[in-house]
């Protein structure tokens, strides 16, 4: 997958900071600058997370990331709190965007058929198809899953806090899941005869755990079923016709005493129980009145309050009025300056004709008093009726609720002398029905147990069959799979070869590289050695050298990518190679591994991206063939500044 990252932009409080991307890019400098927060900002683009530094936390507003996808131009862009990514590229003449999940898949695609999360967007845009692996890898039957871009990406981007503690999560001890999805990764890239074998030696000790499962299950239940005695299938199946038989006479015996019983059932319950049914349905008319009873009361006590607070509110504004109009104003009364001249008639403060209606103050108060009162005994005659009128009503409820209380009462009596009579009757046949049918739910029981027992018989016998056949296509599968390890051959190869280019100490060419299924984590022995002392990244104690050790397997895993066009992220970024190492004392190593990486990129990785984070720098050779830029930084130096330019603090 050809990707080329052209630049990042860092959208801050203060500034904007624009990071430009060559064929190979190298940051230098001391702690705290923000080196590594450039990378992990790449990598928080392709939906990783983001480690919030103080000056992140204090200056980041935005990421936005330009790059290349096959020859497309992209943007991705992400805010520090969002989970979403916006993409921008360009189909045709066409200018498109998309807000996409960077992590988490949605149910339904957001956009053509098979595109739910960044990864699916990335691909698309690559024009490629994502490899597809077996969720399950000892199902042959077992639903596809893809592998997504951020598997691959672990192969890509070598993150300074695990660059020497983990080994692309392919320790014994890793995460499963993780560790799962690492080794399809690497099964995409050799081949997938090597896979086969793994599925098929874990399968073939499944079908040994299940065997063991069922053969203890057949010998316990045959055990049980010996010791209760139920005898044999075709007993235990006339006594359950038996017990049918007999179960159905009891129910017709049942069904003939409650129709007697119903026969009895009284006049005067039937009466009863009539009228309670019409009680309940005047007492809801009743309670219906008497809501819309106290609605109308309560608006009309609101409409009168409403009249009389509007009378005060007149009273009070023909008093103001009156109090003014005798007044001469000379001066504005809000500004204090001097009034123009004004024509006769007019107001000498808003200049507007005074209303012509001169009806004196104290006539229009008495004229609106004696309307108001009016209304409100109108009002207060209204409200005296309707509450009469609820009162009523009230009482009325009472007596109905009464009433009911009593028909209630007179049915229980009659119900209970009802019930009393089909109890007696019916008791005794109904304890003899429950007896019979427990003893049909536990010959029930039986019988399937006996089903299942047939049901282990045949299991274990296809067991048999299935652990035979998987055996020999183990052993087919081993015979073919040492017929075709070029890849896997050649990685080992290109791993041992990576090795003695850095100039790691303690490996020889004449080591041995193994990486054995399932796990596939490389192991070196030396030809004078022996097989007692095997190295491995586990094992290697220096700090420094697991992290040379590393790095030289992902450059192994790239120049493997390059020669047999796997589909790889053509962009290799390592933050700290030289983390543990000092570069004065350890001079060779310093050297050996930077020569290694300059003269790849210019031949086997001519097509990657390298992408370099360090505390010392170590320059390409003069005539390096590809371009190159580097960039030192420094938390508090003007001509060296740090990420966030203008920030100084932690």
């Amino acid at each position: 997958m050809n990707i080329r990252l052209n630049s990042l932009t860092v959208t801050c409080k203060k500034s904007q900071e624009v990071i430009p991307f060559t064929d190979f890019t190298y940051f230098y400098g001391r702690m705290g600058a923000g080196k590594s927060s450039i990378v992990r900002m790449v990598d928080f683009c392709f939906g990783g997370d983001l480690e919030m530094t103080p000056a992140l936390q204090n200056e980041l507003v935005g990421v936005g990331l330009s790059l290349t996808i096959e020859g497309n131009p992209v943007k991705l862009e992400r805010s520090p709190d969002s989970g979403s990514v916006r993409a921008e590229w360009t189909k045709g003449s066409d200018a498109l965007q998309l807000l996409v999940p960077a992590r988490t898949p949605t149910e339904k695609p957001i956009f053509s058929k098979d595109i739910h999360v960044l990864s699916d967007l990335l691909f698309y845009l690559a024009g490629k198809t994502p490899p597809k692996v077996r969720r399950s890898k000892v199902d042959e039957d077992s639903p596809l899953q893809r592998l997504s871009f951020r598997d691959l990406f672990w192969y890509c981007y070598l993150d300074q806090d695990s660059v020497d503690s983990s080994f692309f999560n392919l320790e014994l001890d890793t995460n499963p899941f993780k560790k799962l999805k690492s080794l399809d990764v690497l099964r995409l890239l050799v081949g997938f005869h090597q896979a086969e074998v793994s599925s098929l030696q874990v399968r073939l000790q499944e079908i040994r755990i299940d065997k063991d499962r069922t053969e203890g299950a057949l010998a316990a239940m045959r055990d049980a079923l010996e010791e209760t005695q139920v005898g044999t299938p075709l007993k235990i199946a006339a006594r359950r016709e038996e017990l049918n038989r007999e179960i159905k006479a009891a129910e017709a015996s049942l069904a003939a005493i409650r129709a007697q019983a119903a026969s009895l059932r009284s006049h005067a319950l039937n009466d009863a129980q009539n009228r309670a049914h019409a009680l309940a349905m005047e007492l809801d008319v009743l309670d219906n009145a008497r809501r819309d009873a106290r609605v109308a009361i309560e608006k009309d006590i609101a409409h009168r309050n409403e009249m009389e607070f509007l009378a005060i509110r007149f009273k009070r504004a023909t008093s103001a009025s009156a109090v003014l109009r005798g007044v001469q104003f000379k001066a504005c009364p809000k500004c204090t300056q001097e009034l123009p001249p004004r024509a006769e008639g007019d107001c000498a403060v808003c200049g507007q004709k005074h209303p012509a209606d001169n009806t004196a103050p104290g006539v229009a108060v008495a004229a609106v008093d004696a309307d108001t009162a009016g209304r409100i005994r109108e009002l207060d005659d209204l409200l005296a009726r309707q509450t009469a009128a609820l009162r009523e009503l009230d009482e009325e409820r009472i007596g109905m609720g009464e009433e009911k209380s009593r028909v209630d009462g007179e049915i229980t009596r009659l119900s209970e002398n009802y019930d009393s009579v089909y109890l007696s009757n019916a008791l005794e046949l109904e304890r003899h029905r429950a007896s019979l049918s427990q003893e049909l739910v536990n010959f029930n029981r039986f019988d399937q147990i006996l089903r299942r027992l047939a049901q282990l018989d045949d299991h274990l016998k296809s067991l048999i069959g299935e652990e035979a056949t998987t055996r020999a296509k183990l052993k087919s599968a081993q015979i073919e799979a040492e017929r075709d390890t070029k890849n896997l051959d050649r990685l080992k190869q290109l791993f041992l070869d990576s090795l003695l280019r850095a100039r790691i100490p303690g490996f020889d060419k004449s080591d041995v590289v193994e990486m054995k299924a399932p796990h596939f984590l490389p192991e070196i022995t030396g030809i004078s050695s022996g097989d007692l002392a095997i190295t491995s990244f586990t094992n290697l104690g220096s700090g420094g050298k697991k992290t040379l050790y590393k790095c030289c397997f992902a450059v192994a895993v790239h120049r493997l990518a390059a020669e047999n066009g796997a589909l790889l992220p053509t962009l290799l970024i390592i933050d700290s190679p030289m983390k543990n190492i000092s570069e004065r004392e350890n001079v060779e190593q310093f050297n050996g591994f930077y020569g290694m990486l300059y003269e790849l990129a210019q031949t086997e990785l001519k097509q990657t991206q390298f992408i370099i984070v360090d505390k010392e720098h170590q320059a390409p050779p003069k005539d390096f063939a590809r371009t190159f830029s580097e960039r030192q930084m420094a938390p508090d130096d003007g001509e060296h500044p740090p990420l966030v330019s203008y920030y100084r603090g932690h």
